[in-house]
């Protein structure tokens, strides 16, 4: 579980997840490019109701998962913060900042 940097990490971040019991699938989207958009806002959805929507977002950015939508994020939007290039369009709860 990722630490430091001055933010307080819980071990059990996910249980508070909104995405805890929902279709996996939604938030790794396959199929025709309709299907994926489809899944994607879906997913993104999911996320900006989120209570943990911050602190998935810092986990993804510092662990690069390759695929899947991680604190509102797809693998593409989370390599432009990375690379400081992110237009900030996607869900409001949490920032770029957040993971700073």
């Amino acid at each position: 579980m990722p630490a430091g940097g001055g933010e307080s990490w819980r071990a059990d971040w996910r249980a508070d997840a909104a995405c805890v019991g929902e279709n996996l699938e939604v938030f790794f989207p396959l199929g025709d490019q309709a299907t994926h958009h489809a899944l994607s806002n879906q997913a993104k959805e999911i996320c900006a109701r989120c209570p943990v929507m911050a602190t998935c977002r810092a986990w993804a950015l510092r662990t690069s998962p390759e695929f899947g939508i991680f604190g509102g994020l797809t693998a593409h939007e989370r390599r432009l913060v990375r690379e400081g290039r992110w237009s900030g369009q996607g869900p409001r709860r949490a920032s770029r900042t957040d993971a700073a």
